[in-house]
């Protein structure tokens, strides 16, 4: 969903061990010129999306009852 919204991956590396590395350390940030068009709902469910903790990562149910989708 990341990258239907924004056209970019949230972490891009060519090299794959670091972007496995970012992936799990980093945390994302929509500060970047892309994601500025992006309205304050889509970026708190994406944010949801991709918690790394699965324990407070969205379900699919709480995906499709977010308001940005409704």
């Amino acid at each position: 969903m990341h990258y239907l919204l924004i056209g970019e991956y949230p972490f891009y590396e060519k090299n794959h061990d670091i972007y496995y590395r970012r992936l799990l350390t980093e945390v994302l940030h929509f500060e970047y010129v892309r994601a500025e068009r992006l309205s304050p709902s889509a970026k708190d469910l994406l944010s949801h999306m991709l918690q790394r903790n699965p324990a407070v990562r969205f379900t699919a149910s709480q995906v499709l009852s977010h308001p940005w989708l409704s």
